[in-house]
């Protein structure tokens, strides 16, 4: 998984910290960090191994170097001030060992490794924290203001919004107008005939009516314009919403919030989770609605096997928020499981 790469937290933090998790469990065992259920070290908390007094040695030295001392002294009058490094990376460590909230950022661009980001949040304050096999990655305390206006920075949609404001769509519309204009190397803008649209989607399984019919009913619809000359072209209302569908841009925001006892993988637990997704590249985001990126992903990704599918069970809504809405009701969101919200 990719964690560096997002502008925002870059702009805010420094390298996450890497603990291997049996220094980690050690820390946990010795009482020198309580960790609860919400915690992505949660998993410690069900361990079945203990580590020996040997082990919790090394792990504490392993840590020290790293510059991460158990316990930070408190500065003594006179005395040299405590580490920065050790309470920072400190501070890290409990926001993730008892968060109260989650917010993850996946970013995706054109042929590159989508970026992910999870920030656990606690009084305020949010630090980055991921797992792999062997250790966990700890970044440091960011205020949680500062780091939704950097992601409210990402969000910004065009300068000059469309006409109109915002549409709405069926998912097979978007489906089939994929598979015939970026599925076959054209644009929003690019014209095709109707000869062209009917083999693109025979191609992918459809029979000659079946593909004659589908091109009807986009004419139909007002999704596809037919030109005079016989052209088809995707509708002047829709084209603009499309070029940021198909621009291979896209943010996806999730905000969840972590009251006592919930897990931190969510585990069955039904918990108020608040996902926006952002299509288009930065300046021109757009908010698509009713679909999530792993969804996007198979919209554009699996033409073949989707373009023969109905059954469309809602509609996917394009609109323009402003950034400082989309971060509001973020915050309101994390703030649900801050004490005296729940």
């Amino acid at each position: 998984m990719q964690t560096s790469g997002w502008d925002g937290a870059a702009a805010l933090t420094a390298d996450p910290l890497r603990i291997p998790v049996l220094a980690l469990a050690s820390l946990v065992e010795a009482g020198h960090l309580e960790v609860n259920a919400a915690s992505p070290f949660g998993f410690l908390l069900v361990a079945e191994s203990r580590s020996t007094l040997a082990q919790r040695q090394k792990a504490a030295k392993e840590l020290s170097a790293l510059g991460v001392e158990l316990r930070v002294p408190e500065r003594t009058p006179g005395g040299p001030e405590p580490a920065a490094q050790s309470r920072m990376f400190r501070r890290g460590l409990e926001i993730l060992a008892q968060p109260q909230a989650r917010l993850g950022v996946a970013i995706t661009r054109p042929g590159e490794e989508p970026v992910v980001a999870t920030m656990f949040v606690r009084d305020g304050e949010a630090a980055l924290g991921a797992l792999d096999d062997e250790a966990a990655y700890v970044g440091p305390p960011v205020r949680l203001a500062d780091l939704l206006e950097r992601l409210g920075e990402q969000l910004g949609g065009p300068t000059r919004a469309p006409e109109p404001p915002g549409i709405m769509a069926w998912p097979s519309q978007v489906r089939f107008a994929a598979a015939l204009w970026p599925g076959s190397g054209r644009t929003a803008r690019d014209d095709l005939s109707a000869d062209q649209a009917a083999t693109r989607l025979t191609s992918l399984g459809l029979s000659a009516s079946a593909a004659r019919a589908v091109i009807g009913l986009l004419v139909e619809s007002g999704f596809v314009e037919q030109r005079s000359n016989g052209l088809l072209r995707v509708g002047a209302p829709y084209a603009p919403w499309m070029e940021a569908m198909w621009s291979g841009h896209a943010i996806e925001v999730e905000a969840t919030p972590l009251p006592p006892g919930a897990a931190a993988d969510l585990g069955g637990v039904p918990l108020r989770s608040r996902r926006l997704l952002f299509v288009g590249a930065p300046g021109a985001r757009v908010l698509c609605e009713r679909l999530g990126l792993e969804q996007l992903r198979r919209e554009l990704g699996e033409l073949a096997a989707r373009a023969a599918e109905g059954g469309d069970e809602a509609m996917i809504a394009f609109t323009i928020v402003p950034p400082a809405a989309v971060m509001a009701e973020i915050a309101g969101v994390i703030a649900e499981s801050r004490p005296g919200k729940n």
